[in-house]
């Protein structure tokens, strides 16, 4: 496993052509397609681009002004963002048959974890819709503490609203599928956990376990590498 400090080394970066290439797949049709593309942050995992005051011609209502585009880091792997853009979509879900009573997260306009687009080296990507409003990290500490509290209460009505959908099977990994079947049921689909590997496995108590095992076993390897005189 890469050391964490060096995973920054290999999320590509966008170039203006190969965000053309990532509007015209996700809105097909249009023409004279402009816009302004700036990078919000980066982090260990992945990338995160603004494209603004995008233009095209065709229908301007189909094509959103502003778009945020999420270029993951290929060590982890497609699984990352397809178990992200799997629960940005059950979600969505739960808001479009009023479960949850606002959206919780940007609606998906394309995802692409080919490498086809992003290919040096391959990475997978996410293309969604800007979330009006501000983060609430760093507007929490000027708040009063009723404003804290009410945001507090939203928190907790939204996580029990998402806990009232009863998921089969009951198992603990990522997610590669997952679908409201009935108001309050849904089903999924199951595969290893994108950064340790581990699962999908059947108890907390089993996840908890192989998780601290891999974590452990990492640590010692870090150990042994840093004591070798090569």
């Amino acid at each position: 496993m890469p050391r964490p400090e060096l995973l920054k080394d290999v999320v590509p970066c966008v170039t203006h052509q190969n965000a053309e290439r990532i509007i015209r797949r996700a809105f097909p049709g249009f023409s004279n397609i402009s816009f302004t593309l700036s990078e919000l942050s980066f982090g260990m995992i992945n990338r995160v681009y603004r494209l603004s005051d995008v233009k095209g011609e065709l229908d301007a209502s189909c094509l959103p002004s502003t778009m945020i585009l999420k270029v993951d880091n290929p060590h982890w792997g497609h699984r990352k963002s397809s178990n992200e853009v799997t629960i940005m979509r059950f979600l969505q879900q739960l808001y479009d048959c009023g479960i949850l009573p606002a959206p919780l997260v940007p609606r998906i306009y394309d995802y692409d974890d080919t490498g086809n687009i992003l290919s040096e080296p391959p990475a997978a990507y996410i293309l969604m819709q800007c979330m009006p409003g501000e983060p609430l990290e760093p507007l929490y500490a000027s708040l009063s503490s009723a404003q804290k509290l009410h945001a507090l209460e939203q928190l907790a009505d939204f996580y029990a609203r998402m806990k009232s959908v009863y998921i089969e099977p009951q198992r603990y990994g990522c997610f590669s599928e997952l679908n409201l079947t009935e108001p309050f049921r849904a089903t999924c689909t199951l595969v290893p956990e994108v950064d340790l590997f581990i699962g999908p496995c059947d108890t907390l108590r089993d996840w908890f376990t192989s998780t601290y095992t891999v974590q452990i076993c990492q640590a010692k390897e870090l150990i042994n590498n840093a004591s070798d005189p090569q």
